[in-house]
């Protein structure tokens, strides 16, 4: 992985709810976007392989819930399990949605690699072809 690829500026966008965001919900907000950061470089860094044992690592990792206020589901007779139960499989998904993020960004990153090395080798291809085709001139035009 080349350090290119982790080396990247993140562009801000103030749109009208970022407007509205108290000093407190900015911090967080540029917290949680430090942190994401932080991941995304880690995880360009490593092997493809290493973001497949990740994600069936966080997969199998148990998540224990805290508590969730059931007096809103008790009249859909939802349990706190049923409640635990959901958490815990959303937590799943979030996990490995993470991680397929992080292998997605790595295959868009090596082709964009083997088109730049694609292109190069077909202007070489181009220039080699205009040496054949000029040689060819210069000997039926010798006599």
């Amino acid at each position: 992985m080349s350090n290119k690829d982790t080396k990247w500026k993140r562009r801000i966008w103030i749109g009208p709810k970022e407007k509205r965001l108290t000093p407190d919900q900015a911090r967080n907000r540029n917290r949680i976007q430090m942190q994401a950061e932080l991941e995304s470089n880690e995880d360009l860094k490593k092997p493809i392989q290493q973001l497949v044992c990740d994600v069936h690592e966080e997969i199998l990792q148990e998540f224990h819930p805290e508590k969730v206020k059931t007096t809103q589901l008790r009249k859909f007779k939802i349990t706190q399990k049923h409640i635990e139960k959901i958490l815990f499989e959303l937590q799943r998904i979030k996990h490995a949605d993470k991680r397929m993020v992080s292998m997605m960004a790595r295959v868009a990153l090596s082709n964009d690699r083997t088109s730049r090395r694609l292109l190069v080798l077909t202007w070489v291809l181009a220039g080699l072809t205009l040496v054949l085709v000029g040689m060819t001139f210069i000997f039926l035009l010798r006599p």
